[in-house]
């Protein structure tokens, strides 16, 4: 498989697993990642020292290259927290473990409160690389609100998304001075222009559909199934006020029907019958 590929099913698999957690898993790390932020958190506030050879990491280092710098004491961090859920220090958000029964770290989960209060209860407060993690996670779960009550007022369908998401797009390329992402936003909106025409055509064709009178057969046969029903109910379909009748019985079950309407089909009912009886 490609890197895209791998990448897209590693995205699938994770959406998942915060699925199964609560709250989507925001603010939930699992283990790897909790140890991960201990790391680096110590690391940043000068609790832990790298060796001479990792002394350059402290300069413009990416995220990648401090996490493998701080491996050992990742992998001390995370038997330490697997040890705290097995003597129940700590309740896990979601708890996986292989056959041999030990804990799987990228599969169980816990709670960033818990993390937090694990740590001052070892006289260890959070510091600034932890908050801002916590502040992350607090810009996700309003964003997650702010999207919920959208998708929740009816105002969407997968149109208008696309649509949304081709505006954003809109803005990204008008401030970039990449040629190639203008010709492609230039594609983009001429297919959104296509997809609006075909979209117009297709209402369009359905509107006609829903207003195409039913086939003359068809038609004789809900005529006389009509008649049978009011002969049934004691209605006369000829008598003055029948209509109105109807009408208000249409109304009873919630689907109005005007009497001007009924009228022009219990005027078709004789000469359905009398086709029918032939």
């Amino acid at each position: 498989m490609t890197k895209n590929t791998d990448e897209n099913h590693e995205r699938l698999n994770r959406s998942w697993i915060l699925m199964e957690l609560k709250d989507l898993g925001i603010r939930k790390l699992n283990i790897q990642e909790a140890a991960e932020l201990i790391a680096c958190d110590m690391w940043n506030d000068g609790e832990i020292e790298l060796s001479e050879s990792d002394g350059k990491i402290e300069d413009g280092a990416s995220d990648q290259e401090i996490r493998a710098a701080l491996s050992g004491k990742i992998l001390t961090f995370i038997t330490l927290l697997s040890n705290a859920i097995e003597l129940g220090r700590i309740t896990p958000e979601k708890l996986t473990r292989d056959f041999d029964e030990r804990i799987i770290p990228e599969s169980t989960f816990i709670d960033g409160n818990a993390l937090a209060e694990w740590l001052s209860e070892r006289g260890r407060d959070p510091g600034d690389v932890f908050w801002e993690w916590d502040e992350a996670e607090n810009q996700i779960l309003r964003r997650a609100c702010e999207e919920m009550a959208w998708l929740r007022s009816g105002e969407t369908t997968p149109f208008t998304s696309y649509l949304n998401g081709v505006r954003n797009q809109k803005l990204y390329a008008e401030k970039s001075n990449d040629e190639q992402l203008k010709i492609a936003f230039k594609s983009a909106t001429l297919e959104i222009s296509r997809l609006r025409t075909r979209l117009s055509e297709v209402e369009i064709a359905q509107r006609l559909k829903i207003d195409e009178p039913a086939p003359p057969r068809a038609r004789r046969t809900l005529l006389t199934l009509i008649a049978a029903l009011c002969s049934d109910s004691n209605i006369d379909i000829g008598a003055r006020g029948t209509a109105q009748r109807i009408k208000k019985m249409t109304e009873e079950i919630g689907a109005p029907v005007d009497d001007e309407t009924i009228r022009k089909i219990l005027i078709d009912i004789p000469d359905a019958l009398e086709a029918r009886m032939r």
